[in-house]
């Protein structure tokens, strides 16, 4: 879903407008794996290449099974999609990534004809899917699943969602390998907080007044959302998200 701007008399309107349809109709989805995305760094484009490269790291931990939204009107109906750990996943340190992609999670949607809706994961015997971690900055991670095609020699890449501690645990914490779907974390609502995005210049209507409060709650609530319908990880200090 996409939202067209208005002329410059009725910004702040067409803001608002936006602000909302964003936050109900596209907040609880990724775009999904397609050509022209980019694939992290060094990931082959075929499925033989792509299948030696991630044997290097294991199925690992408990497989979780999910009742997951459908990209449909259904709105009520679910689907099973699993997930399991790839990896030793608590080695994963968000503010001190690898130089090379990592494998975390491996998805199937077990479901004969639909498509889950956040990631976008067709049925599991047209694809099979792995979520990939990867550097941004020096101090700051990405991640995006990456669909290994049953059906066609390609390999295709979704949309990159930024990756960061959702809850950080004290020294001595779990050391398990595990992944899971957010909306199934036991722990609730992630609790740290990750740095303000950089904002606007002073002068910019985005940084004013009611207004700004209105953009910073929506973005707030956009973010949210993520955390809810994405993936978490058992990471280096906490779960990770």
């Amino acid at each position: 879903m996409t939202c067209s701007p208005g002329t410059p008399r009725d910004v702040r309107g067409w803001l608002v407008v936006c602000s909302a349809v964003v936050a109900l109709g596209c907040g609880a989805e990724l775009k999904p794996s397609a050509v022209g995305n980019a694939l992290p760094d060094g990931l082959p484009t075929d499925t033989a290449a792509y299948d030696r490269l991630v044997a290097q790291w294991r199925i690992s931990g408990t497989v979780h099974h999910g009742q997951r939204k459908i990209k449909s009107w259904k709105f009520w109906e679910r689907i099973d999609v699993t997930i399991a750990a790839r990896g030793n996943t608590y080695e994963i340190d968000p503010h001190n990534p690898s130089t090379t992609p990592i494998p975390v999670a491996h998805l199937v949607n077990l479901d004969k004809k639909e498509v889950e809706k956040y990631y976008g994961l067709l049925p599991g015997d047209q694809a099979e899917y792995d979520l990939w971690v990867n550097k941004k900055t020096d101090k700051t991670s990405e991640w995006r699943i990456v669909e290994r095609s049953k059906t066609a020699n390609s390999v295709l890449a979704g949309e990159v969602v930024d990756f960061d501690y959702c809850h950080v645990y004290k020294p001595g914490g779990p050391k398990v390998s595990d992944a899971d779907f957010a909306a199934d974390r036991s722990a609730g609502k992630c609790t740290y907080r990750r740095p303000p995005a950089p904002t606007a210049s002073k002068a910019s209507i985005l940084s004013t007044g009611i207004f700004g409060s209105l953009v910073a709650h929506v973005s707030s609530f956009l973010a949210e959302l993520s955390t809810t319908d994405g993936g978490w990880i058992y990471c280096a200090n906490g779960c990770c998200t």
